[in-house]
């Protein structure tokens, strides 16, 4: 069992925290901080991509002959970027960070009689709600109707009793409402009245979710308010707190049955079409965030049979058109299996060129899925242009193509590349990489040139670039450092500057970790083109990277060990102890930062103590051997892939905004 699910790190534990306790909540804290242990996460996310990076342009400074003032702005640099790479990577599972809205709890220990905005409003903005088009189609996406949500609103505001999933629903789903409708009404007054009920409905939905019980009983009531709970935290760029949650839906889901279609004969035609549409959304949801952390997914596709929705219930006023589409359906069963069949410990086990022929394959089966639509979605489609306008359709269509292109790339990333070029990746993911920046850059066109609200960048932001692995960045930036290709990075820039034009909201908190990374990895391809434009032709040796220091496989145990660089002999793999910080520094006596080096302004101070052996030529790692754990063979293609992948797992965590900075 994974720590996520322990009573450490459960989101579910925040009553034993703060019960049976006379300490500050600092203290406890504390103890929590002091407690923690590294979670296991697996090889596909943006981390191992991160490291990697870095451990490329290691790999190509120490293969060159460079003089020493080369030798000192780039070691400056790269020592930066691993400074922002490894700062503060301790999770913080305090309740009052996780939940930083939360109030305290009531002496009586109840939560019933939390404070609500008053009825007549909310009647008023559900009423609204019918009438405008982007709620329709925004709406919470678990939901198929605004009369679904408006049977639990009236239970929370009538005097019988309630249980947390019921406040938990509607805490959520007036706190999207409020929020949305704030920034859609023109009145400033109701603007800002629709804002301080949001406001109140969030510190009661946080002050709920932090003080859930570990044990929570197995109804579809709370099955949805897990998944509205999911999609809060996605929003609010809490990813692993969402992992959480969903994680748990999905084994209620499965012991309800709510998998299967034995169930559903007996139900109405409407509560079956509501238990369908949440059974797909929380699937979806899950596969997604399980790729995302290199997690096996909870669901085993061979035991599902509940049907797909096939109609869309555009016609009725109060239905929600957001449906779970087939495609989607499609792809997060692509996804479970790029983890599955490339990145999981048993893949990684498998020779280079079964990995190779499973990724094409899944290649071959995602690029298909993307050129296809199927009459639900050609309906959907046409409804949403109509009702949201030619713009804003076209930006939800580049946005969906991005998060398509960044998981082909991922997949790609299991084909070797093809030697002897020496390349870090294969043709085919760095054309996969380029596609995504291409549809990324259409996005931001699209939304500079016309006036689209902000809220829709940051719903982008949100799920186009941060919640999915953005590998196509880290591909490009490898390419950069072999080609110094200026399209590739324009485009890299495109990414930094979509992530600055949020710095004056408060979205911008969520995101402030990321655009560090991605801004500082942008600086370091930019100063590293700089640098080699200066240099006399012909002053490069040829880059061959294989993964040659340090390499680690996924945590499958305890321990530790190193990898051998040989492609020709398979190597031992033990069950290790993959520590980021383990990554070899490559710095000088004396570097020195540059006056006006952007990365200073990253807010980390470049580290001056220097090894002057460090670009030397690299000796063979030795090998350590764990007795007490078992060893499989393993190839230095899929040692090299493992590594990538933990490392991804590593810096995800540090991407979290439930980490603390």
């Amino acid at each position: 069992m994974s720590n996520a699910s322990s009573p450490s790190t459960s989101p579910f534990n925040a009553q034993q925290l703060a019960c049976g306790t006379e300490r500050s909540s600092k203290q406890a804290c504390a103890d929590v901080s002091r407690d923690n242990t590294a979670e296991y996460e697996g090889e596909s996310s943006f981390s191992a991509h991160a490291l990697f990076a870095t451990k490329f342009l290691q790999n190509v400074v120490s293969s060159n002959d460079y003089s020493k003032e080369v030798v000192q702005e780039m070691t400056s640099i790269v020592d930066t970027l691993r400074e922002i790479i490894h700062a503060q990577k301790q999770q913080s599972d305090c309740p009052e960070e996780l939940y930083p809205y939360a109030r305290p709890r009531p002496s009586d220990s109840s939560l019933q009689h939390l404070p609500m905005p008053p009825i007549d409003i909310a009647l008023s903005a559900l009423w609204k709600a019918k009438e405008i088009p982007y709620i329709r189609f925004n709406w919470l996406y678990e939901f198929v109707s605004i009369a679904q949500f408006t049977d639990y609103f009236v239970k929370v505001y009538s005097p019988a009793s309630t249980t947390d999933a019921d406040r938990i629903i509607v805490n959520a789903g007036l706190y999207w409402l409020f929020s949305e409708s704030a920034e859609l009404i023109p009145d400033q007054q109701t603007k800002d009245d629709y804002r301080d009920h949001a406001s109140q409905c969030r510190g009661n939905l946080e002050t709920i979710l932090s003080s859930l019980s570990f044990h929570i009983p197995a109804t579809i009531d709370y099955v949805l308010a897990l998944s509205v709970a999911t999609t809060y935290c996605r929003q609010v760029a809490k990813p692993s707190l969402a992992w959480s949650y969903i994680k748990t839906a999905s084994l209620m889901c499965q012991t309800l049955g709510l998998h299967g279609t034995h169930g559903l004969h007996t139900e109405s035609p409407e509560i079956r079409r509501q238990k369908i549409h949440l059974f797909w959304a929380i699937f979806t949801t899950e596969r997604t965030l399980s790729l995302r952390f290199g997690r096996s997914s909870t669901f085993r596709d061979q035991d599902i049979t509940i049907p797909r929705l096939s109609i869309l219930h555009y016609q009725e006023q109060d239905s929600l058109l957001n449906p779970v589409l087939p495609r989607w359906i499609d792809i997060a069963g692509l996804q479970g299996r790029t983890y599955d069949e490339i990145y999981s410990p048993g893949a990684l086990i498998q020779p280079a060129h079964v990995r190779e022929s499973r990724a094409r394959a899944l290649a071959a089966d995602l690029r298909k899925v993307m050129g296809t639509e199927d009459p639900l979605e050609t309906k959907y489609n046409s409804l949403r242009r109509h009702a949201l306008g030619d713009t804003i359709h076209e930006l939800i269509l580049h946005a969906d193509r991005v998060s398509t292109l960044s998981i082909l790339t991922l997949i790609y990333r299991g084909i070797p590349p093809d030697r002897p070029s020496g390349a870090a990746f294969s043709s085919e993911c760095i054309t996969a990489a380029r596609e995504a920046l291409v549809e990324h850059e259409k996005c931001i066109s699209t939304i500079t040139t016309a006036d689209i609200h902000p809220c829709f960048i940051e719903i982008y932001i949100t799920y186009s670039l941060l919640e999915s692995p953005f590998l196509p960045f880290i591909v490009l930036f490898c390419h950069i450092i072999e080609t110094s290709s200026p399209d590739d990075l324009r485009r890299l820039g495109t990414v930094v500057e979509t992530l600055q034009s949020t710095s004056p909201s408060a979205f911008y908190r969520a995101c402030s970790k990321q655009f560090r990374l991605f801004s500082a990895l942008y600086h370091v391809a930019r100063k590293y083109v700089e640098v080699k434009e200066t240099q006399p032709r012909g002053w490069m040796n040829p880059i061959d990277f294989v993964p040659s220091v340090n390499l680690s496989v996924p945590n499958m145990g305890s321990g530790s060990a190193s990898a051998s660089a040989s492609a020709s002999v398979p190597t031992q793999l033990p069950f290790p102890d993959s520590s980021p910080s383990s990554m070899p520094r490559i710095v000088r006596e004396n570097a020195i930062s540059q006056p006006g080096d952007p990365l200073t302004s990253t807010g980390i101070t470049p580290t001056n103590h220097i090894d002057r052996d460090a670009f030397a030529t690299p000796q063979p790692p030795q090998w350590t051997q764990i007795q007490t754990q078992p060893s499989l063979e393993m190839d230095a293609m899929g040692t090299e892939l493992g590594n990538w992948f933990y490392e991804n797992q590593q810096m995800l965590k540090f991407l979290d905004d439930s980490y603390t900075f």
